[in-house]
């Protein structure tokens, strides 16, 4: 814009006149545009608009045309008003106009004005900007229209008289109190009294004046404050309306009250329309007390507490909030504080979270970080909580609470990190594990590998012993004195033993490397073929051996059969001198919560077979039983009782393949029982 267009006006006096009196625009003629270029003080205030929001955009887009008043002619006519600036170059009134405002949520306020709008012209005489004034008029338009009603039921009532039965029944149906007075004046006609003419029963209900009819004020109230008497005084002798809120000290009540004069000039009847709003102001001034005591308990404690409006705009801050950031409380600046000491990270999670809010009525919380006044951002949890007013349900306030949890995200964040670190740890940790259990079970093979081989190439040097040893036997037969003889079978029993010590450690390291696959396996038929191939030793013992049905398992057949072969010859073994050996084999279907042992892993749920072999022999002290599951373990000579100390440890190290437990209970001279637990099928469990 050029200096010839500023003329007359320039930039400076458009701040002079933003800070002139009264609500004013001033707009540029660029029709159908209209753009604002400056706006009054008064004009911010009233709109509740910001001057950045509305400089520079049309004036119709500012203040569009209320969509849910079809009747509406506020733009037409303003347009009007303009166009007959640009073409006569002069000023331009208005008549009373109807124009509302948006509220900016998508409502508008009914709105009217008194508004006249003047060209400014250049030295051209061209109109470079056109003046806008208006003036709000809206309450005195809604107060005459009001007036009118009443006037309108004054007149009513007046026509009503002419049928004391329609006017009876119009007059008792209204719920307002309602009365007429005829003011008694003294001879300076200065009101000192009135009497009541007519009453309805929402009067007698809401005042507990009861037959008030042709008696005075004084006779019914005799203590009644005189300025009754100067309101409604006013009322007949001037005929103006009059609408207030006042308490009766008197009456101990508060009245809404509507008074005008009834009949023509000079009339001194006067007619009440009111309600009783004592319980309303009560609980007015009960909310009032409450947040008064609010104020002074929330400027006591060490939390950020605050009060916004219905929305969002904040009336309150207290004192512990306003230390923190540093700025003192001000009702014009709260809001800005609120914002200013927000981190900008978190503002629109906040602003969508309180809007959301405000949308549904209910509380909301979020947390966010606030500055204070060392430019430290510290972690806040804000808290708030709608109050309702008790009659519509609807929200007046927000009440709120900023609590500092700064401390405690902080600890959230460390505890957050050493989770990971920790994480990292657990992850390397595992991988070191994973790589050694690798190199064990590697070195593990290689160690089986080794023993089996080494194993296996021990049997050829004791073979060849055993077999030169009775080649010379034989050859030297007839040689032999009795002692020598003894050393040849010492000689054959030994390499017999190590022969049996290489086989039950091959067997250890065969059982130890596990089972690679399963298969269904009857363990019925697994002791059927243990029991052939002991027939000749049995035979021998006389051995009596009784066993009930047992359960079909998933396993290895080889290594079940050997678990048996190794049982069953063992209470054969160790068998009492000159008794009969007596072995029972049976087995139970069982839950894991019925069997207890110690340091057993034992699934409670899970259903298992126990099969028991007890044996009628030479038993052993019970605080051995754990220790004979170990390698080489012998609890006696082998002059008594010949072995390798392998045989019970393959036992357990089967029954450990198939996630199984066994153990031994035993009393020196009387027995012992060997119980071994292995897991029961689906179907088993279901039987169960």
């Amino acid at each position: 814009m050029n200096t010839k267009l500023l003329t007359p006006y320039t930039q400076a006096d458009f701040t002079l006149f933003e800070y002139r009196p009264g609500i004013g625009v001033v707009l540029l003629p660029n029709d159908p545009v209209y753009t604002l270029v400056a706006v009054s003080r008064d004009f911010i205030s009233t709109s509740g608009m910001k001057k950045e929001d509305v400089i520079g955009k049309s004036h119709f887009e500012v203040f569009p045309e209320n969509p849910d008043d079809p009747q509406s002619s506020g733009e037409h006519s303003l347009r009007s008003s303009f166009e007959y600036i640009l073409r006569h170059k002069k000023p331009h009134s208005l008549p009373l106009l109807r124009y509302d405002i948006p509220n900016g949520d998508g409502t508008f306020s009914e709105k009217y004005w008194k508004s006249s709008n003047a060209p400014v012209l250049n030295e051209e005489g061209e109109v470079v900007y056109i003046i806008h004034t208006a003036e709000d008029v809206t309450s005195q338009v809604k107060a005459d229209k009001t007036i009118e009603e009443h006037k309108v039921l004054a007149t009513a009532f007046q026509r009503v008289e002419e049928s004391e039965l329609k006017y009876r029944r119009l007059f008792d149906s209204i719920d307002q109190g309602f009365c007429v007075l005829e003011m008694i004046f003294d001879g300076d006609h200065h009101p000192i009294d009135y009497r009541f003419l007519e009453t309805n029963p929402a009067f007698e209900e809401q005042t507990g004046l009861k037959g008030a009819i042709g008696k005075t004020a004084r006779e019914m109230v005799p203590n009644l404050e005189s300025h009754w008497f100067e309101l409604y005084g006013k009322v007949a002798t001037t005929g103006e309306p009059l609408r207030f809120m006042e308490r009766s000290d008197a009456m101990g009540r508060w009245f809404d009250v509507f008074a005008y004069r009834i009949e023509n000039e000079g009339s001194s009847k006067v007619g009440l329309l009111f309600r009783d709003i004592t319980d309303r102001k009560k609980t007015e001034e009960e909310l009032r007390e409450s947040e008064e005591r609010f104020r002074l308990m929330a400027n006591t404690v060490p939390q950020s507490m605050w009060i916004t409006d219905a929305e969002g705009r904040v009336e309150f801050l207290n004192k512990h909030w306003c230390d923190y950031c540093g700025e003192p409380f001000s009702e014009t600046t709260a809001t800005e504080i609120s914002i200013k000491h927000l981190h900008p990270d978190d503002a629109p999670k906040v602003m969508e979270t309180f809007s959301k809010a405000m949308q549904t009525g209910e509380p909301w919380e979020v947390e966010q970080r606030n500055r204070s006044k060392n430019g430290e951002y510290r972690w806040f949890l804000n808290r708030g909580t709608p109050f309702k007013d008790p009659q519509t349900g609807k929200v007046t306030k927000w009440y709120g609470v900023g609590i500092d949890i700064h401390d405690r995200k902080l600890a959230e964040e460390a505890l957050k990190r050493s989770e990971e670190l920790l994480e990292i740890k657990v992850q390397e940790r595992t991988q070191e594990l994973e790589k050694a259990n690798q190199e064990l079970k590697r070195s593990n093979q290689n160690l089986e590998e080794f023993a089996y081989a080494a194993s296996h190439d021990m049997k050829e040097p004791i073979r060849k012993i055993h077999f030169f040893a009775d080649r010379l036997k034989e050859r030297l037969l007839h040689k032999l004195e009795e002692e020598d003889r003894r050393y040849f079978e010492r000689l054959e029993a030994g390499t017999q033993r190590m022969t049996t010590l290489i086989d039950d450690l091959l067997l250890y390291s065969h059982v130890n490397r596990g089972i690679a696959s399963v298969e269904t396996v009857d363990m019925n038929q697994m002791l059927s073929f243990v029991l052939d191939d002991l027939e000749l030793h049995i035979e021998q013992k006389g051995a009596k051996i009784e066993a009930g049905p047992l359960p079909i398992i998933k396993g290895r057949p080889r290594q079940l059969q050997q678990l048996f072969e190794n049982l069953v010859g063992n209470a054969l073994k160790y068998n009492k001198p000159n008794v009969t050996p007596h072995i029972t084999i049976s087995s139970n279907l069982v839950k894991g919560s019925d069997v207890t042992v110690e340091n057993a892993a034992i699934d409670k749920a899970k259903m298992y077979h126990l099969i028991s072999v007890e044996d009628n022999g030479i038993g052993f002290h019970q605080e051995d039983a754990e220790r004979i599951f170990n390698v080489f373990t012998r609890l006696h000579g082998n002059a008594e009782y010949r072995g390798s100390g392998v045989g019970l440890s393959i036992v357990q190290k089967i029954v450990a393949n198939h996630s199984g437990h066994v153990w031994a209970k035993a009393t020196p001279g009387e027995g012992a029982v060997f119980y071994v637990l292995l897991p029961a099928s689906q179907d088993d469990s279901d039987r169960k």
